[in-house]
């Protein structure tokens, strides 16, 4: 049989289901409530966003646009000027957008920019969203996905946020 587990801190006998493998259930919530940003659920790391960090939380921070930037998107094609205004509301290059990127900023700024082209273009234009950012069919779908759960989930910030680059699109 193989060497049992033990609580770092206490020296408990940790079961399968504790989902620290190094701390009880006791010392995992203790670590949790004093902001460790990192929980170990049963092998997959996920973040926990702490109070402090969660105000600070840069999907609801949009840059405001000055109206000479506005009045140089006027006229472009309406897939274009989504794409542009996204990319300045968020603090990113349009060319960071449309590449492969894989920054959390510009991650996020590609799929809100996927969803209001999601919106503009009609459901099931994912291939044309996947040419216009280069990416897939799935990344489109994963994107468009993680823009509504975190809009439902943010307590009304974020969908504010995304809504208040719409408006703006949509002008």
């Amino acid at each position: 049989m193989g060497k049992e587990r033990r609580c770092r801190k206490c020296g408990t006998v940790l079961s399968t289901y504790n989902f620290n493998p190094n701390l009880c259930f006791l010392h995992a919530r203790i670590a949790l409530e004093a902001g460790s940003t990192q929980v170990q659920a049963r092998g997959k790391v996920r973040n926990v966003l702490s109070r402090k960090e969660s105000e600070n939380d840069f999907r609801t921070n949009i840059n405001a646009l000055d109206e000479e930037f506005l009045a140089s998107v006027k006229g472009l094609p309406k897939t274009e000027r989504i794409l542009r205004i996204v990319a300045k509301s968020y603090g990113v290059d349009v060319g960071s957008i449309r590449g492969r990127v894989r920054v959390w900023k510009v991650s996020w700024a590609k799929y809100v920019a996927m969803y209001l082209l999601d919106l503009e273009l009609g459901r099931g234009s994912y291939k044309g969203i996947a040419v216009l950012t280069s990416s897939t069919v799935q990344t489109v779908k994963h994107g468009l996905r993680m823009v509504r759960s975190s809009m439902d989930s943010s307590g009304g910030r974020i969908r504010y946020a995304i809504e208040k680059i719409q408006d703006i699109c949509s002008a």
